[in-house]
């Protein structure tokens, strides 16, 4: 079988720049809420949310693990679960 190719130039389409041919749609992104928490001991709130601050920033720290679900535009929870410690290449997966 030979490869598809443009009516009007001729080219051999593989990537649907030509004019004459429509592009693939593109998939839709979707939507995920996703979380860090870490318990702080310090003086005031605003204490605390600098110090996590300053933990996430610090390109030493150990504080790489995200809990991620999949939502949709009310933020109504989709599909399943994931934590991701991004420091040890895990995933644990949940279902609800």
């Amino acid at each position: 079988m030979e490869p598809e190719t443009c009516r009007c130039c001729k080219r051999v389409l593989v990537c649907g720049r030509c004019p004459t041919v429509a592009p693939e749609p593109e998939s839709p992104m979707k939507r995920y809420r996703v979380v860090w928490e870490i318990d702080i001991d310090a003086e005031s709130h605003e204490e605390a949310a600098s110090e996590a601050l300053s933990i996430q920033r610090d390109p030493n720290s150990i504080a790489t693990c995200f809990d991620v679900v999949e939502i949709d535009e009310s933020g109504k929870h989709l599909s399943g679960s994931w934590t991701f410690d991004l420091d040890y290449d895990v995933v644990t997966e949940s279902s609800t």
